[in-house]
């Protein structure tokens, strides 16, 4: 089992930057919820390394109820309600990338 797993190069990585610059670490949340969000983010990065496909789906925790919820996703052609309301043929991930990158900032 994955929780039984010692830590990822990459988590141990993070862990000990933010022991050593607890500034940088997330802001808002508290630390288990940012660490269970950084493991779910090297898995899915393991996962797409390893060749595996992750897309289609969703994983949501609740930090009220600590409810996890699987969900697979399926697109629907010409939904007025995804994709941002930008037309269907400029629609994809690498625009997510841009689009998001403000959440990588580093605070001035």
């Amino acid at each position: 089992l994955r929780q039984h797993a010692s830590p990822s190069e990459h988590q141990m990585a993070a862990w000990h930057y933010y022991s050593e610059h607890a500034e940088a670490g997330p802001r808002g949340f508290i630390a288990s919820a940012a660490l269970i969000a950084a493991a779910r983010a090297s898995e899915i990065v393991d996962s797409i390394d390893s060749g595996v496909g992750v897309g289609g789906h969703l994983w949501e925790l609740s930090l009220i109820t600590r409810q996890i919820t699987n969900t697979s996703m399926h697109g629907v052609h010409g939904c007025p309600r995804c994709g941002g309301h930008r037309p269907e043929e400029s629609r994809s991930f690498a625009e997510m990338k841009e689009a998001l990158s403000w959440i990588w900032a580093t605070p001035e």
